[in-house]
């Protein structure tokens, strides 16, 4: 496998930040707190690219904390691919204001 060597994307660092301070990396578990840790594999960060990042969260953990990563990632307008269920989640496109149409440029 080819390592991306370029620099983590400046939204995904912000994503990881989000995530860690709600729930910590497994690496920043004591010992005593590994088995309730949401994070299946660390350090998370490692997780992070520049294009993408992967997650693997323990298994009962996922209705908790899956949510809230597509939440967290949403507000971040980044993309979530969950391969567990097949989902992709966006951001939803903004409406247009029908009252307020904007402007028409073929009339100037």
């Amino acid at each position: 496998m080819v390592m991306d060597e370029r620099e983590k994307s400046p939204i995904l660092l912000e994503l990881h930040k989000v995530l860690t301070a709600r729930y910590p990396c497994l690496c920043d578990c004591s010992d005593d707190e590994v088995d309730d840790c949401p994070s299946a594999d660390g350090p998370m960060i490692n997780n992070f690219n520049h294009d993408m990042g992967m997650l693997a969260i323990s298994f009962s953990r996922v209705d908790e904390v899956v949510p809230f990563i597509i939440e967290a990632a949403l507000a971040l307008n980044i993309i979530v691919a969950d391969a567990q269920t097949n989902e992709i989640h966006r951001v939803p496109p903004i409406k247009k204001d029908t009252k307020n149409p904007g402007i028409n440029f073929s009339n100037l």
